[in-house]
């Protein structure tokens, strides 16, 4: 602890426990406690009653106060809970007797205060920072803590009864792992029934306050109150997400019992914590056996609960790393039905073959709930997330799985809410009426086939671009349902290519012929977000098919970049950015462009007008976005070492006006390209000069690389971001100068040993640090940096490794810092206890 902070907490302390100096901001208490907690945790001795007598003065103080501020009572008692921790706390409070006034049965719980919900929660949260050890625990017994606590349950407060869940939880899961008594077998063991567990469990020596909970929880579990089973199973839940073994064979034989008879009889009301609760059991080490009871539980928790909630219980089932096939069958099965469900409805006989053999729901709750339009809606738009989240997990084999039919099903649903599937039955024409137009169910079925293109090579996959391109193609489209269109579209023609190269000829068919006519279309949508959409759709396909041949001669001869160069004037500054990205893109790509003289001439003037553009968006543009897409343009080029007609000078500007941009992240792109420049001139691989070398750090390549960087103007624009306001972009310039300097100090050590004309020498350096400090302190009109060797002077100046780690830090960490906690605690007390007039006028 800093010295200065431990000389002003007996300031702070008897502050807090004057009632004439109250405090106003809570905030700071949460604060001061967060900061002692961490205290604390690094060393417990820190903070002791017995070595601080103002932390005795201050419990005392508060204690003898007739009615204290409930903040300050609460606080009170939390921090007596902390420092409670260690043995050595506890036992120095409890001599004080300070404990049994805060926490004792005639102590707080018995007092007016007791009505204040942040009271309550106090006591609470004292309680569990101080059950650390067996002493607390029976301080905890002896006080009736148990009572107190189980009523907490019932409190008005949400707060407080969580807290008093959490107390519990806790208390079951510390005593049960402490070596009270070890059970016959090995901690390790995995449980695969009751059986497996010592036979003289029950005999272990448990504290009687254990013992008193779970007999409740036991007893809770029967119960017919809803409030009382719910909170033993949460209880029940949160002990086993610790997923300690040894807590798990304990106690899991003692509760599987009730657990069990509570899942036969499945009230409605507590069917989703149990869920929770066998999720938390099949996630833990010690019922991973493949033939525990835990997984026959939840076989028939999944077909006895109703179809949405079995479906979430399901996908986390599915998402398990290890779990028996039956049962991952089960949630499969689950998670399907809806989409077989469908599937039959979509053919001319409800009897043909669908996704399922057999169902695990009841086929009528699940027919119950899609015949009604809001619940279909609700129910469809579970069951097609469930499948995208389960996409990953599920058997990529057709021998496997069903992907095809699942892949139809999805499209069913598509053609059902763009009413162009033909009603063969009645079901069908309920499911019609229930999702034509539907956008929710658009957006989610379409996320869902996205998710699904790993099958393309598996499955009709001409019927899906089909579907998709009528989406594309209708005028009534949602913009957002477009979006996932071209987004599911770019997915399905890359997985078809990546899977089965031969299907390229009717890809690039599918491209020329029907999609780049909508395609046009859509750049010109009235709705900006569908011409965004569509510009990005357009970049994703050419950077995915960029070394087809085919592909980039339809690009480049189809029109599409006449359009793009028309969007760049978009009204809409989400488009224009998108633009510029595409056409960066596009140009960057010609150099896949040989062998096609004409066509590579033909982009040649299309290059030339697309650069002057960029710089003019760049400098006149009045939006954040497409300045930023623009820089990043000229980044991705120089990385790829695209060269094109006055490349060094377009640099330059970029890096001027960039620089000086009012947008901060214009700024951070800006040096992101100016690192780029630096790391490819000093390795000798920037495409931007003339010069060029191996990339070791001779001194005469050095030298050279410097005096290119010097003459784009990159130092100035470094020097003046150093000492930007915004953090990130000090950060950047700092962490490019380090590396420049790096570089300077390798060349200056080199001609140390070799003397040469362009050598400084140390003492010439220090001569100059004095006529650079203007510029130093941040004013560039300060420095003469007319020179490269006026600039190595300033580098050289700077200490620009302390200014990287004040940098580091937040910003706000001289606020955020104990000591300045300390200041704002006194200075709110001394405020308050003042009386001030103001004139409201």
């Amino acid at each position: 602890m800093d010295c200065e902070c431990l000389d002003m907490l007996p300031t702070v302390f008897r502050v807090l426990a004057n009632p004439k100096q109250l405090i106003s901001d809570d905030t700071c208490l949460e604060k001061l406690l967060d900061w002692l907690r961490d205290v604390v945790q690094k060393d417990a001795a820190v903070l002791d009653v017995s070595g601080m007598p103002f932390l005795k003065e201050f419990f005392t103080d508060v204690l003898k106060l007739e009615e204290p501020s409930p903040g300050i009572l609460s606080f009170t008692m939390r921090l007596a809970g902390l420092l409670s921790i260690s043995r050595t706390g506890f036992q120095n409070l409890q001599r004080e007797e300070i404990l049994s006034c805060l926490f004792g049965e005639s102590g707080v719980s018995r007092r007016l205060l007791w009505d204040d919900a942040s009271v309550r929660s106090g006591w609470i949260q004292g309680m569990h920072s101080m059950i650390q050890h067996q002493e607390a625990v029976q301080f905890f017994e002896d006080s009736r803590g148990v009572e107190v606590t189980l009523q907490l349950q019932s409190d008005t407060s949400m707060f407080v009864v969580s807290a008093a869940t959490h107390l519990l939880a806790h208390i079951i899961h510390s005593v049960l792992q402490w070596p009270l008594c070890r059970p016959a077998k090995s901690s390790s063991c995995r449980l695969s029934s009751t059986a497996d567990v010592c036979p003289n469990i029950d005999e272990c020596d448990w504290p009687s306050c254990v013992q008193k909970i779970i007999a409740l929880v036991e007893a809770s579990l029967n119960s017919d109150v809803s409030s009382e089973v719910c909170h033993s199973v949460r209880i029940l839940t949160l002990v086993f997400s610790q997923c300690q073994t040894t807590v798990a064979v304990r106690l899991w034989p003692k509760v599987s019992g009730p657990v069990g008879a509570l899942l036969r009889r499945c009230p409605s009301f507590v069917a989703q914590p149990l869920a929770d609760l066998f999720l938390t059991l099949s996630r833990c080490f010690a019922f991973c056996s493949l033939d525990s009871e835990i997984w026959a539980m939840l076989s028939f928790a999944l077909h006895s609960f109703t179809p949405p909630l079995a479906s979430t219980l399901a996908l986390g089932i599915g998402k398990l790393p290890e779990c028996p096939l039956s049962t991952k069958l089960d949630a499969y099965n689950v998670v399907l039905h809806p989409m077989d469900y469908v599937l039959r409805a979509s053919s001319q006989r409800m009897q043909e073959t669908g996704l399922l053999d057999e169902t695990v729901c009841d086929p009528a709750a699940v027919e119950k709930l899609l015949i009604n339009r809001s619940s279909c809606i609700a129910f469809l738009c579970q069951a097609l997330g469930h499948i995208k989240d389960l996409s990953d997990t599920l058997p990529s084999c057709p021998t496997q799985f069903p992907c095809s039919l699942l892949v139809q099903s999805v499209l069913s649903v598509l053609q059902f809410c763009s009413d162009e599937i033909l009603p063969p039955c009645v079901t069908a024409a309920t499911l019609c009426q229930n999702l034509i137009g539907c956008v929710k169910i658009q957006r989610s079925s379409l996320d869902t086939l996205g998710s699904l293109s790993k099958w393309g090579a598996h499955c009709q996959w001409e019927n899906v671009l089909n579907v998709l391109l009528g989406y594309l193609k209708n005028p009534e489209s949602d913009p957002v349902v477009l979006q996932k269109s071209f987004q599911a579209t770019c997915l399905w023609l890359i997985s078809l290519c990546s899977h089965r190269e031969e299907l390229w000829p009717r890809i690039h068919h599918f491209l020329s012929n029907d999609l780049f006519p909508v395609l046009k279309k859509r750049i010109f949508d009235l709705r900006w977000e569908v011409r965004d959409s569509a510009v990005e759709f357009l970049i994703g396909i050419s950077a995915a098919f960029q070394e087809k041949k085919d592909l980039r001669t339809l690009l480049f001869t189809s029109g599409i970049v006449d359009l793009l160069m028309d969007l760049l004037e978009d009204p809409e500054s989400y488009v224009r950015a998108s633009t510029a990205m595409a056409l960066g893109h596009l140009v960057g790509i010609t150099g896949y462009l040989e062998n096609l003289p004409d066509l590579e001439n033909r982009f040649t003037s299309v290059e030339e007008n697309i650069v002057p553009q960029l710089l003019n968006i760049l400098s006149d543009d009045s939006e954040g976005f497409p300045r930023r897409a623009v820089v990043k343009v000229f980044t991705s080029w120089l990385k790829n070492h695209h060269m094109w007609k006055g490349m060094e000078r377009n640099i330059a500007q970029v890096l001027h006006g960039g620089g000086h941009d009012p947008d901060w992240e214009v700024k951070v792109n800006t040096l992101n390209l100016a690192e780029t420049l630096v790391q490819q001139t000093l390795n000798g691989s920037c495409c931007i000069f003339a010069t060029k070398h191996s990339g070791i750090l001779k001194p005469e390549n050095v030298w050279n690389s410097l005096q290119e960087l010097y003459e784009t103007k990159l130092f100035e624009i470094l020097f003046h971001t150093l000492f930007d306001c915004d953090r990130p972009v000090a950060q950047k310039s700092c962490s490019i100068l380090i590396l420049l300097k790096k570089a300077t100090v390798e060349f200056c050590t080199e001609m140390n040993s070799e003397p040469d004309k362009h050598m400084l020498s140390r003492e010439m350096m220090q001569d100059r640090i004095s006529s650079r400090c203007g510029y130093c302190m941040g004013s560039a009109d300060n420095a003469n940096l007319q020179t490269l060797e006026n600039v190595i002077d300033v580098l050289m100046a700077l200490n620009l490794e302390v200014l990287q780690c004040e940098l580091e830090q937040s910003s706000d960490y001289v606020v955020n810092s104990p000591r300045s906690l300390l200041h704002d605690i006194l200075a709110t007390a001394l405020t308050s206890s003042e009386e001030i007039d103001v004139d409201c006028y």
